[in-house]
């Protein structure tokens, strides 16, 4: 049962970064990259709304994957 945890914690989280940590900055600058470009869409473009929606959907799912943890639910624990 610990060896199975030990090599959940080692396999790759998301797109790559193998720990924790890794995946919280990733996560950080993710989230940092989408609002910015939210805001340079909403100064820049007219006719905007499809963009932002794609864009808030984006953002929305990593939340939710990386927050409430949506990728629990598909483990056999």
């Amino acid at each position: 049962m610990n060896d199975e945890r030990e090599a959940d914690r080692r396999r790759p989280l998301l797109l790559g970064p193998r720990t924790h940590r890794q995946v919280a900055v990733f996560m950080a600058l993710f989230l940092l990259a989408q609002t910015v470009l939210e805001y340079l869409v909403a100064q820049v473009m007219t006719a905007n709304a499809p963009v932002l929606l794609a864009i808030n959907l984006a953002e929305a799912a990593a939340i939710m994957y990386y927050f409430q943890h949506i990728y629990r639910l598909w483990r056999e624990d």
